[in-house]
């Protein structure tokens, strides 16, 4: 690829969103387009790690028989479990109750830790992408 490899963690450190803009600003029109039949991958290539936050909707708690919770529930996703948009999903064998959701999915852009603002949180989100949680209880 003549601009970019991948969207990885290496893409976002070295600035890559920046130089992406930039490249946008003067040379957009030279870009090819996505031909017909190409594979569209998932947004960020090898994350580092994916958060997740649980029972975020108040009626998605209700139907799974659990209480509203009082503050964040947070798991953590397997990074193997990225697909593209149009990619099969695997659904375990034995699976009888396979549950899917639609979410909205932040990129964070950088390693941070202890934060000090919601706004210092803010200027860490690189974009934001739409994704799917499947999960398929035992």
């Amino acid at each position: 690829m003549a601009h970019f490899q991948d969207w990885n963690s290496q893409f976002f450190a070295e600035s890559g969103l920046e130089s992406l803009s930039a490249l946008l600003k003067t040379d957009e029109a030279s870009l090819p387009e996505v031909r017909e039949g190409d594979r569209w991958g998932s947004p960020v290539a090898r994350p580092g790690k994916i958060m997740c936050v649980g029972l975020n909707f108040s009626d998605h708690a209700k139907e799974s028989g659990m209480p509203v919770p009082t503050e964040p529930v947070l798991f953590l996703k397997a990074t193997n479990t990225v697909v593209g948009p149009f990619d099969d999903i695997l659904i375990p064998r034995n699976s009888n109750k396979t549950d899917w959701e639609v979410e909205l999915g932040l990129i964070i852009g950088r390693e941070t830790r202890y934060l000090n603002s919601a706004g210092d949180a803010t200027a860490c989100i690189a974009g934001y992408c739409i994704s799917h949680d499947v999960s398929a209880p035992a």
